[in-house]
């Protein structure tokens, strides 16, 4: 770990838990959403859309915006908006060793920039991560991190830091493909211990404060530090 210069965080899913009551929550504010996107489109066919593209995309939103054409940020926007975060809280101990890295961080997300805001405003991140070192999908609207390598170099050129000494950690594994190609250490978040075996992926913690107790330690080791 003492080659990494910087920390490329993914957020959903990374920096709180994904829990199953939280993600019905989203797919029923995605299905409504997109019910009042698609003239005479009813709610009932909305959510059986939404969980169908989940399941076999991995994405509640896809199926809207690859048959349906919707505007992606227009329906990130009209779905998360409404969404309660309110029993999302922030880990003080967390942010504590977050600040405690003596690396640089960055966040690469797929949530628009108003939903971004909410959560780390929820989380009580927001000041760690200001304007400079937050990347959300308006800033590549043509591509996701699962089909493309734009989003980790804009990661990277941000920062000013090669892939060699850049991790990425992420909660979806398909995601880690790209960085892992490119010469990133990766890092899964797997909270439910759902992970396979994956070349493209070199460590896997439950949560994000455990990777973090694990990165210290390994630097304070490698400086010499007790």
């Amino acid at each position: 770990m003492n080659h990494v210069k910087a920390i490329i965080w993914d957020m959903d899913g990374v920096k709180y838990t994904l829990t199953r009551e939280f993600n019905l929550r989203y797919v029923h504010a995605t299905a409504r959403a997109a019910a009042t996107m698609i003239p005479g489109m009813e709610f009932d066919r909305a959510l059986a859309l939404t969980l169908q593209s989940q399941q076999e995309q991995n994405s509640a939103r896809k199926v809207f915006i690859d048959s349906y054409k919707l505007d992606p940020m227009q329906l990130s926007l009209n779905t998360e908006c409404e969404l309660d975060i309110t029993d999302l809280s922030p880990s003080p101990g967390f942010v504590r060793k977050l600040h405690e890295t003596d690396t640089d961080h960055i966040l690469l997300t797929q949530g628009n920039p108003v939903w971004t805001e909410r959560i780390l405003v929820q989380l009580g991140l927001n000041e760690f991560y200001d304007d400079k070192r937050r990347i959300t999908h308006a800033d590549y609207l043509h591509c996701t991190k699962g089909n493309s390598r734009y989003p980790f170099e804009l990661a990277l050129t941000r920062m000013e830091c090669s892939a060699e000494n850049a991790l990425m950690i992420e909660d979806t594994e398909p995601n880690l493909h790209h960085p892992k190609d490119m010469g990133m250490t990766t890092v899964l978040v797997d909270p439910f211990g759902h992970h396979k075996k994956s070349s493209a992926v070199d460590y896997v913690f439950e949560n994000a404060e455990s990777f973090l107790d694990y990165f210290n330690a390994q630097r304070k080791r490698g400086l010499g530090v007790n």
